[in-house]
């Protein structure tokens, strides 16, 4: 993860704007950024800012965050990933959600919408 980011019009953030945040997961301190494109109403009202996962998160990056990789090519967690070291992405999905729920960390779970662009190259089956 790069980093976060929410509504300037967000009162609810705003006194985190430029700072840096531990992330609880992993431990890693990343930067709060201001950005009129972050959906106050969406989910928490906090984006997270991951490298490359849609066309936002890219424009994102490009300006404020650093790439650390956490996924090597073959699908598996790197040692960024620490105890999910050596993991295929499904499997530490499955290990955060627990460790967070045994945590106190995740208090609600829910579904969202995903809206996945397609390349114009693709055929449709």
């Amino acid at each position: 993860m790069c980093g976060r980011g929410g509504n300037p019009d967000d009162e609810r953030y705003r006194d985190y704007v430029n700072t840096d945040i531990k992330v609880p997961v992993f431990g890693h301190k990343v930067k709060v950024i201001s950005d009129r494109n972050v959906d106050p109403t969406f989910g928490t009202g906090v984006v997270m800012i991951c490298t490359f996962g849609d066309k936002q998160d890219v424009r994102w990056w490009s300006s404020t965050a650093s790439a650390r990789k956490a996924i090597d090519k073959t699908g598996k967690m790197t040692e960024l990933a620490g105890k999910y070291k050596g993991m295929s992405t499904k499997d530490c999905k499955k290990a955060i959600i627990a460790d967070m729920k045994e945590s106190g960390l995740l208090y609600k779970q829910e579904e969202l919408p995903q809206n996945v662009g397609l390349a114009g190259a693709a055929k449709q089956h």
